[in-house]
């Protein structure tokens, strides 16, 4: 008889995405000050937001994803929301 152990289950990952707030400059200096991205990355976000109305910033776990989004409420006036990622 073989016994299974049970793994820890891996905490819930949340979504980050940007919504329009000012020029795509504002939004990506405001991105690369508060989350460690890429330059590239960071302006590909922005755009995107400046183009689209909105863009996935990236995908953490809960906490995380909540400080980011409350340091670019408050430190920049940007526009944003946490989710739960499916």
């Amino acid at each position: 008889r073989v016994l299974f152990r049970s793994r820890p289950s891996e905490p819930p990952t949340y979504r980050l995405t940007l919504f329009r707030s000012g020029d795509a400059v504002h939004m990506a200096n405001a991105l690369l000050d508060v989350i460690p991205l890429e330059k590239e990355k960071a302006v590909e976000v922005a755009d995107t937001a400046a183009r689209v109305g909105l863009s996935l910033v990236g995908v953490w776990e809960q906490g995380l994803c909540e400080t980011y989004s409350e340091e670019l409420r408050r430190g920049y006036n940007i526009a944003c929301d946490v989710s739960k990622a499916e």
